[in-house]
């Protein structure tokens, strides 16, 4: 391939300057050819129309204007668009899987929060950046990602320096943003989870919000998925695509609610309380942590071997769990932990966002009183006594908020045999690197 550099949008070929030609030695084959354009001077007016019709962007894409008839590149800064001006604009995306059109998603844009990342990402939507890219990664309980090219990561040279004045937005389900860095590559929110709120920490810019297109968006968030080179399920199987984006103009779609669906579950219970024994083996997952020593096919014979007595009566769920699971029982009470387990697609909002934020809110007022402790306000032990009186307050917080639920999902096999279990009834989860990373678990079911 030539070697090839970019100015802001634009391809300029490395070959030029090489390799010229002696003008005197190619004197006579020139002249016929003169003779030939000039006969052909229409046809090179069309061709050049043609060429300015083609995308900087490349792999074909057509530069767009709006119904004004506004020229290539509009949202450069000079071109006429002011940034008092761009919250008149917003996006559309037309989507695909396999080649088979799922309709559209339609963005508005945080302009006034965002200027520099609403002007670049304007930009690359309106010179056809986005047309015929993969959605190459689809997370469900936490975003998908695409806009990708491996030839022109960063087209317009912004490589993460698109600043967040003022921003005060936070990442919610439909939030449109830059992936980190800002280069070229979106993501798009597709739950209410701990992992979408921890973007607001993690100098995560947001764009714009879903405006229309729940369905759309559900549609690429539930595709069946397989495994990636970093071992997460995150590859989507079918060829998603966005066909095209464009920058539009005026009136955006209204009067959607914007939120994930509730599931459809057939008649089957939103949560369940369960409890579990673990058993787990040298050198995997919160086992190498605890100093477990036995084998893989040693953890598979216990936990065969403790299922079998339990079922039989010779040893009570409470004494086993005693016995050989990895993960502690209640101090209180010695008995394994109660864990209600949600099924798959409900989310307890309240409850995973108090957990989310309460670290943050303790840390944050430790730091006030560390202040104080400095100014000579406060004492070391009035520092001490106020903070154990916010943890307190705070822990109080979570279990009013989260309704004494312990929202654990371990893993989708563990989920899947809580759910399949009735209440009294114990089953065995069998380890898997993908979908029970922690060992094996015996499963009891309490409600």
């Amino acid at each position: 391939m030539n070697d090839r550099r970019t100015i802001e949008g634009a391809w300029l070929p490395g070959h030029l300057g090489q390799g010229v030609l002696d003008p005197r030695a190619e004197e006579g084959k020139l002249t016929p050819m003169i003779a030939f354009l000039q006969r052909g001077a229409w046809c090179l007016v069309l061709g050049s129309l043609m060429l300015v019709g083609c995308s900087p962007g490349g792999e074909g894409g057509s530069v767009r204007g709006d119904a004004d008839g506004v020229g290539a590149d509009r949202f450069a800064e000079g071109m006429g668009v002011a940034d008092s001006d761009l919250g008149e604009y917003w996006v559309e995306f037309a989507c695909s899987a396999d080649g088979v059109p799922l309709g559209t998603l339609a963005f508005e844009l945080f302009a006034k929060e965002a200027p520099g990342s609403t002007r670049a990402f304007l930009r690359l939507v309106d010179l056809g950046t986005y047309d015929g890219t993969l959605i190459n990664r689809v997370e469900r309980e936490f975003l998908l990602q695409g806009g990708g090219d491996t030839l022109r990561p960063d087209p317009l040279g912004i490589r993460g320096l698109v600043g967040a004045q003022g921003m005060t937005r936070e990442h919610h389900y439909g939030i449109l943003g830059w992936a980190a860095p800002a280069a070229r590559e979106f993501i798009i929110c597709l739950a209410e989870s701990p992992r979408v709120w921890a973007l607001d920490h993690q100098g995560q810019l947001p764009l714009g919000h879903l405006i229309s297109g729940v369905e759309v968006l559900e549609g690429l968030a539930n595709v069946e998925t397989r495994h990636g080179a970093d071992n997460q399920r995150s590859v989507p199987v079918s060829a998603l695509r966005v066909d095209s984006a464009r920058a539009l103009k005026g009136e955006a779609p209204r009067g959607e609610v914007i939120e994930r669906p509730r599931p459809d579950l057939r008649g089957a219970p939103e949560r369940v309380g369960v409890r579990h024994i673990r058993i787990s083996f040298r050198g995997r997952g919160r086992g190498q942590e605890r100093g477990v020593t036995r084998t893989r096919e040693e953890a598979e014979l216990l936990a065969q071997g403790v299922l079998t007595r339990i079922q039989s009566g010779e040893i009570s769920f409470s004494d086993a769990a005693r016995r050989w699971s990895e993960d502690p029982p209640l101090p209180t009470t010695g008995e394994p932990v109660l864990r209600r387990i949600s099924n798959f697609g409900v989310v307890d909002v309240p409850a995973q966002r108090a957990r989310q934020d309460a670290p943050r809110m303790l840390n944050t007022y430790i730091g006030e009183l560390a202040l104080r402790l400095r100014s000579g306000e406060l004492s070391r032990e009035d520092l001490l006594r106020m903070q154990g009186l916010k943890a307190i307050e705070i822990g109080e917080w979570i279990q009013a908020t989260a309704l004494e639920r312990r929202e654990e999902v371990n893993s989708p096999a563990y989920t899947e045999v809580a759910f399949a279990l009735r209440v009294g009834e114990v089953g065995l989860v069998v380890f898997d690197r993908f979908r029970c990373p922690d060992g094996w678990y015996l499963v009891e079911r309490l409600e």
